[in-house]
């Protein structure tokens, strides 16, 4: 893994690289860049990331966490921090890293292979007692409370679960090991395989809006 930049400035590659680590591949609280507000990326004048909050950005850096654990008072395993950015390295091509964080942070960039297909990552708002329909996307983060989600697969099953901090929906796991994760806050829903066609969210709270992240 070689270290591109800081977050103090904007980076230029004529790369992009498979994954991307601020700060730290690893750490025993998920607080590994708190004062990171913002990180926007393009390609070729394409803008592929667009993330902005502490919260939202933790998320997304988190969902793909294959390690890691949380017990009932402290954190304690590392979380894997890492946003994957394509299928591998993509060469040739103009990207920018843009930043907004009152700390330098060191940014790293690393892949395992060469590739053809850059990732999006972005957000959704929610509104009150609101729904949406996401479709075709990798993963899917959506707030551990006060909502539901219908899954519907390709194979024609739905199925209504209750996002109560993971106590119903990680019952996927058992079918499919990465199915979900659950965050600090969050709940991660994967399609790696592309078998879910749709996902329903309804957020059930009565007074604030709920944003997802997107990664297709």
């Amino acid at each position: 893994m070689a270290k591109i930049g800081t977050t103090s400035n904007v980076i230029t590659q004529n790369a992009l690289e498979q994954y991307l680590v601020i700060s730290s591949a690893s750490g025993t609280t998920n607080a590994i860049f708190d004062d990171l507000t913002a990180l926007n990326i393009s390609v070729n004048g394409t803008e592929i990331v667009s993330l902005s909050t502490n919260a939202i950005l933790e998320r997304a850096f988190a969902v793909s966490n294959q390690v890691g654990g949380k017990s009932v008072t402290t954190n304690s395993l590392p979380s894997q921090m890492v946003l994957p950015l394509s299928d591998g390295k993509i060469e040739g091509v103009n990207v920018n890293y843009s930043f907004t964080s009152t700390t330098e942070y060191n940014v790293y960039a690393s892949s395992e292979n060469l590739g053809t297909e850059n990732y999006f990552w972005s957000t959704s708002t929610v509104n009150s007692l609101s729904n949406n329909v996401f479709q075709d996307f990798r993963t899917l983060v959506l707030p551990e409370l006060a909502g539901q989600a219908i899954i519907n697969w390709t194979n024609g099953f739905s199925a209504k679960f209750d996002l109560d901090a993971g106590k119903e929906l990680v019952a996927l796991a058992s079918s499919y090991m990465s199915q979900v994760n659950i965050a600090e806050d969050s709940i991660g829903i994967y399609n790696y395989d592309g078998s879910i066609a749709s996902v329903q969210y309804f957020n059930t709270d009565g007074t604030n809006a709920q944003t997802a992240v997107i990664n297709r």
